[in-house]
């Protein structure tokens, strides 16, 4: 069955220049619950608001006004580029979300509980997606709840973390086949 969704691999700062492209980040909880934590993101997530920043003066707001945020949520937002810089289009969609967080997991349950937490962030995404009608825009989806989120180097949950992101993309997506409202 085809994919209801046109996805892109590839680097962010690179895939930021894509007109018409939307971007996930797979923020940590953290993120949202003080003013200009932000600045303190690392990874995709710095990479992101350290453009975003640059180049949208309406950041910092828009950033801040996300609140409400917590494991399994997604929310839309739309960056417009004040500063006219031809590198990056006029405006920028990114879908912030923050994801479960495995290193709670004491058991299998519990990692099972986390992991549907997982399947359903990656399904809100491409809802919102085709609901925004933009299911033919490139979309860079980043991994979420992997790196520091994952636990130890040497869990078993941390070497399956490929793994585990490629099983949620296809679990998200068998659930929106089976989605009437789609």
């Amino acid at each position: 069955q085809k994919s209801p969704v046109k996805m892109n691999w590839g680097d962010i700062a690179d895939f930021m220049t894509v007109e018409g492209g939307m971007l996930v980040d797979s923020a940590g909880k953290e993120t949202f619950l003080q003013k200009d934590a932000w600045k303190r993101a690392r990874g995709v997530s710095g990479a992101l608001y350290k453009v975003l920043s640059k180049v949208c003066s309406g950041f910092n707001d828009i950033i801040a006004g996300i609140n409400m945020m917590y494991h399994g949520s997604v929310r839309s937002a739309t960056y417009v580029n004040y500063t006219h810089n031809s590198l990056y289009p006029n405006t920028l969609t990114v879908l912030h979300c923050i994801g479960p967080d495995f290193r709670d997991s004491q058991n299998l349950e519990e990692f099972e509980a986390h992991f549907k937490i997982l399947v359903d962030v990656y399904r809100q995404i491409f809802k919102i997606v085709i609901g925004m009608k933009r299911h033919s825009s490139p979309l860079y989806l980043t991994a979420i709840s992997t790196g520091r989120f994952l636990g130890k180097r040497t869990h078993m949950f941390h070497l399956l973390g490929g793994h585990m992101t490629m099983a949620a993309i296809g679990e998200a997506l068998k659930a929106l086949s089976e989605d009437p409202s789609i």
